[in-house]
């Protein structure tokens, strides 16, 4: 009896107990994606279940490694059967892959309880059905390019439903250094697929890699809002989790297909590597040739034009000219320009200006460029001829004329017109010496020279006037500027005398200690204090301190800067500045004394710092 007894105890005492237990015990977490297997643009819906347990126990972060969480909604969910209570969290999840392969939904933990891994396969290659509202995808590729080559990378949008607040990203290839170049305007049309008419935009890329090896362009992302139809045809039905408030508009996202193409090495040849589907060399003195004049610049330019590459793969041509021109060329200017079948156009132009130095005919030489032929696959040559060109004589600056004489009054000659004097004329006719020779009357000279008017007078008055007034302004304006220097200089004075006693026995006495302790760097840091305020007006302090300081400080100096600046810098012994320093102390013996620094004639030495 007594057995059974206990037995009906440890029952009870079991069933209290699990009745006490928290709820987590029970917890049950499940994760399940609607399927297995995506494509790389496709986005996979996964539902998240917890049983009981506390729904903010639950770490989505794992699940960011490999997808994208692109939408997100959570729901709950309370059941009572026969007086027990049951709670359900719900979590609706929908993901995009972060790239191809294998991709593991991870565990997912919450409260006491944790999901199994989930294995999802993504595809590269999107799957794509044949309604799909919106399809993006790229054009064909080839799959073998050559360095420096032109690859032209196309993606179209297409879509039959509006789009909201669209926006593509660009191709960021990877694997070899490339540059990415748009091409233009995005392009608008209208197709057909399945039967569906749908919109298309196609917005175009260059990409020219620089290196060889794999070049990788991975899936190119279009993000966007779009109405979704469906909601209201389940308008009656029960709200889904992503649009609890009926909402007719979702995120989408879709990506298009990975490409791989494999860059070639520049084929083997002694020129520089420069692919092209077309090149041209252009000269402008071939259709506008100019005159060249010894002295005279005259501008030349070359420009180079190549169809499917870039600017950057030109380099710049030789331009020679014969030594007897200056050659002075300008700054390069590339420049990428676009065709109409979306082929990237590389200009280069080069000017450069010539300066003939003689006169006479000359041959300028030929340029030649080697490229490498894309569409015949083989090395072509562009060529600009040697050119003849012929160097005139430089021209005078100015033509001398013949000076003009007054005719001699009443002497006309056969043609009724007056003599001119001529410098050609007999030496008799220059100095009168010959009678025979007629000479002008002086009365003739006299009559036509005019006198000094009243007029003029006048003017020459007033000019004085003028003259006479910017001088006495002139020295008025000297005398008031001395006494403003004067002034300034007295305030300066003054100022320095009040404020700066203590600021000079403060750096005299940091200098004084510098330089019982040997510190080199210290000390000459110092002494440009000192010798500033010594010299407050110089503009430099130590080429006054050293003219005006004596033997004495130019030999302190001439230390200082050997263990500061010497090849082969020795230990700094500071008691010899120490006691020039103390000579020029207020109150001290030896005051500084000019006329001190000179050389062995007698002439004052240059200075130590001289001025910048």
């Amino acid at each position: 009896m007594v057995g059974v007894n206990s037995i009906k105890y440890m029952l009870m005492i079991l069933l209290l107990a699990g009745l006490l237990t928290p709820s987590e015990v029970w917890a049950q977490l499940q994760v399940q994606p609607a399927r297995n297997a995506i494509g790389i643009n496709e986005s996979l819906r996964v539902e998240i279940i917890l049983e009981e347990g506390d729904p903010d126990s639950l770490d989505l972060t794992p699940l960011e490694r490999n997808f994208e969480i692109v939408a997100r909604a959570r729901g709950s969910q309370v059941n009572i059967i026969n007086g027990s209570m049951s709670k359900i969290n719900t979590w609706s999840l929908r993901l995009l892959p972060r790239h191809s392969g294998e991709l593991t939904l991870p565990e997912l933990c919450a409260a006491s309880s944790c999901s199994e891994p989930v294995v999802i396969e993504v595809s590269d290659a999107p799957a794509t059905p044949d309604d799909a509202e919106v399809i993006l995808e790229h054009g064909s590729v080839p799959q073998q390019v050559y360095v420096g080559q032109q690859i032209l990378y196309t993606v179209r949008l297409l879509f039959r439903t509006p789009l909201q607040q669209a926006f593509l990203e660009a191709p960021e290839p990877q694997g070899v250094d490339a540059e990415v170049i748009r091409l233009g305007e995005d392009k608008r049309r209208e197709t057909y697929r399945g039967g569906w008419r749908y919109d298309v935009i196609e917005r175009t890329y260059a990409i020219i890699p620089a290196q060889s090896g794999t070049l990788h362009i991975p899936p190119v992302s279009m993000e966007a809002q779009i109405e979704d139809r469906r909601a209201g045809s389940q308008r009656g039905r029960r709200g889904s989790l992503f649009e609890p408030f009926g909402t007719r508009s979702q995120r989408m996202l879709q990506r298009t297909a990975a490409a791989q193409i494999e860059v070639e090495p520049p084929a083997h040849t002694q020129h520089p590597w420069l692919p092209a589907q077309e090149l041209k060399l252009h000269d402008s003195w071939e259709e506008n040739p100019p005159q060249l004049r010894v002295g005279e610049p005259a501008t030349r330019t070359i420009s180079v034009d190549a169809q499917g590459t870039s600017a950057q793969q030109l380099s710049e041509l030789p331009l020679e000219v014969p030594s007897e021109f200056k050659l002075y060329p300008d700054q390069a200017e590339r420049e990428n320009l676009q065709e109409e079948d979306n082929l990237i156009s590389a200009r280069l132009r080069q000017s450069a200006a010539i300066v003939p130095r003689e006169a006479g005919a000359f041959t300028l030489p030929g340029i030649t460029l080697h490229w490498w032929d894309l569409r015949a696959q083989r090395w072509s040559t562009a060529r600009i001829e040697p050119r003849e060109v012929k160097v005139l004589p430089a021209e005078r600056a100015s033509q001398e004329a013949p000076p003009a004489t007054t005719p001699p009054a009443g002497k006309p000659d056969g043609n009724n017109k007056p003599l001119a004097y001529s410098p050609n004329a007999p030496e008799a006719l220059k100095k009168g010496a010959d009678d025979k020779v007629p000479r002008p009357a002086a009365t003739s000279v006299t009559a036509h020279s005019p006198s000094p008017s009243t007029r003029d007078h006048v003017w020459v008055g007033m000019a004085g006037l003028c003259a006479l007034g910017w001088l006495v302004t002139f020295v008025m304006w000297w005398r008031t500027r001395k006494r403003l220097k004067s002034l300034r200089m007295s305030k300066s004075e003054t100022a320095f005398a009040t404020n700066g006693a203590k600021k000079r026995s403060s750096i005299e006495e940091d200098l004084l200690k510098a330089a019982q302790h040997h510190d080199a760097e210290s000390a000459r840091h110092l002494l440009h204090q000192w010798a500033a305020i010594q010299y407050p007006t110089s503009p430099t302090p130590l080429d006054s301190l050293c003219n005006e300081g004596g033997m004495q400080h130019q030999k302190a100096l001439r230390q200082l800067d050997d263990a500061l600046y010497s090849a082969n810098p020795e230990r700094w012994n500071g008691e010899e500045l120490a006691a020039a320093i103390y000579t020029c102390s207020p109150g001290k013996s030896g005051k500084v004394r000019k006329g001190d620094v000179r050389g062995k004639d007698g002439e004052a030495l240059p200075p130590l710092y001289p001025r910048a």
